[in-house]
């Protein structure tokens, strides 16, 4: 089982960098990526596992996507101490009797040599490790959207003394 190590993340930045990283790669499809996480959102997160969420996120909506955009955005839920995070694209959608699949390690996609199986598996282990949840909605042609929460603070006794 995953150990997962706690911190404040900004949020903003570390999706930043991601794109940046990732951008050649999205031009290369003729694709935008596009950071409308707002500058003062922090989540409680383990920072490591965080990008991997967001790379296997950003990385299977420009596998998915031939043009056009993928948005990263995120924003606090009021009415709890979590932070809603989404990736949205607008791609060719995921088929209805594929969807509830996606998350499954063995589950990958016929028409991609790559297979988003283990990418997506991962992203449901990392978010849950978190205790968080992660779900998909998407419409064949309409593109898909990845969504999941993550604690935007620390539980009591996960504090680091600092």
């Amino acid at each position: 089982n995953e150990k997962v190590e706690r911190g404040e993340v900004r949020l903003r930045a570390l999706v930043e960098a991601l794109v940046s990283d990732l951008s050649p790669l999205a031009a290369a499809s003729n694709l935008h990526l596009i950071n409308n996480v707002p500058e003062e959102l922090t989540v409680f997160a383990d920072a490591s596992m965080l990008t991997l969420i967001f790379q296997n996120l950003i990385s299977n909506a420009i596998d998915y996507t031939p043009n056009g955009e993928v948005i990263i955005e995120a924003q606090k839920i009021k009415e709890s101490a979590a932070i809603e995070c989404w990736v949205s694209d607008t791609g060719a959608g995921i088929p209805a009797d594929r969807l509830e699949k996606v998350f499954d390690k063995l589950e990958s996609d016929p028409d991609k040599k790559s297979g988003m199986g283990l990418g997506l598996a991962i992203v449901k282990q990392f978010v849950e490790a978190h205790d968080g949840q992660v779900a998909v909605k998407s419409e064949p042609g309409q593109g898909a959207t990845f969504r999941f929460t993550i604690p935007d603070k620390a539980k009591v006794g996960q504090e680091h003394d600092s």
